[in-house]
């Protein structure tokens, strides 16, 4: 099991390390480390592996700095994945091991007041809290697709966590802009005060929260879920967050878990950062069934024709039906949210109606193009 040398840079130890080298390194996968104490530069290959992380005050050659250059070569022939030195001997390093370190993305860093030991253990630490999250990755895999009867289902949530509680609710949350949003180390640094009954589970590139309760009434969920989001930096400026119906039963968390997922991928198709599953309305049944065959036949039939309508004549009549849903087939608003008279979204409307029906039998116009209309939105998410 390796981690980033990226991610360990999210550590609290690695907060004033400085990168004098090997930018293009940081993708190098660590899986344990080392500490160049006695060794000197021809002892390296051979003494290191793949993967390791070297730490060191090169002691050994404090009065030859030219030395470095060859301790540099040898690591990056032994594969190492990076070099951090505590500058008891070394502030900088020859440009020589500068250039070299970066044809080879083999990232130096500089650090000082670090004991190694705390290095040493955060990096380990950080490796079985990565593997930790794969093998509860799996699980949560297994829970949505498994096929799994209720007491399965229960077993495998209590090996999530053996402290859950019966009552339970699920938030899943995803980054607008990832360059923004906290890593998971501090995010599991943030959750530990929390994670007696409740788990943070990176999943799908963003977080499940499986919050369980020992006691809850109904009419305080939404604010408690809120309040405890803040609390570990999950907001809805940052963040596009769905929320699950309240379950009263563990074994019920493949629907909670599918419910946090499915409200997420609404608040991509509106103007809400948040959703909740039992505030999205038709989109509780549209979701689930994107991927069957039947639900695409019925999009490329309303939609199509809309399309290539569109194309040919210039006329948008696919983002007023997208206005015009969104508006609750209000004609006035819609045409304020266009800038148009609303004449001229009388005429598109019944130029959809009969561009619609020319290419299909619809009985109830508004609703199927409702439904044509969400599914549209749902699938240019794809």
């Amino acid at each position: 099991m390796s981690v980033m040398i990226k991610d360990i840079l999210q550590l609290e130890v690695f907060k004033n390390h400085k990168l004098l080298a090997g930018k293009d390194g940081l993708t190098n996968l660590v899986d344990k480390v080392g500490i160049i104490d006695h060794e000197t530069e021809d002892m390296i290959i051979g003494s290191y592996e793949k993967g390791e992380f070297v730490i060191s005050t090169f002691f050994i050659i404090k009065n030859n700095a030219s030395k470095l250059f060859d301790y540099v070569r040898n690591l990056v022939q032994a594969n190492t994945s990076g070099l951090a030195i505590k500058d008891i001997y070394f502030s900088n390093i020859p440009q020589n091991v500068i250039d070299f370190a970066d044809e080879n993305n083999f990232p130096i860093f500089i650090f000082q007041e670090v004991f190694y030991e705390d290095i040493i253990t955060s990096i380990v630490n950080a490796i079985k809290d990565k593997q930790c999250i794969e093998t509860v990755s799996l699980k949560i895999d297994n829970i949505l697709t498994g096929n799994l009867n209720t007491t399965a289902i229960k077993k495998l949530a209590l090996k999530i966590n053996r402290n859950f509680a019966e009552k339970h609710a699920v938030v899943f949350c995803k980054a607008k802009n990832t360059n923004k949003a906290l890593s998971i180390w501090q995010f599991l640094q943030k959750f530990k005060p929390f994670n007696r009954y409740n788990s943070i589970i990176p999943y799908n590139n963003g977080y499940l929260i499986i919050y369980t309760f020992q006691q809850l009434k109904e009419a305080d969920y939404e604010t408690i879920i809120i309040n405890r989001l803040s609390d570990i930096g999950f907001n809805c400026k940052d963040y596009n967050i769905g929320v699950s119906s309240l379950y009263y039963k563990l074994d019920q968390l493949y629907l909670s878990i599918n419910e946090s997922m499915f409200a997420y991928t609404h608040t991509l198709t509106t103007d809400n950062n948040i959703s909740y599953f039992y505030r999205i309305g038709t989109s509780k049944i549209l979701i689930p069934v994107l991927d069957n065959l039947w639900v695409k036949k019925y999009l490329n039939e309303m939609i199509t024709p809309l399309l290539e309508y569109d194309k040919h004549n210039d006329v948008n009549l696919v983002k007023t039906a997208l206005i015009y849903v969104e508006n609750n087939g209000d004609i006035k608003l819609t045409a304020q949210r266009m800038f148009q008279h609303t004449n001229t979204i009388r005429y598109r409307i019944n130029k959809i109606k009969k561009v619609l029906d020319e290419n299909n039998y619809v009985q109830d116009f508004y609703h199927e193009l409702s439904i044509a209309v969400k599914l549209y939105k749902l699938f240019s998410l794809k």
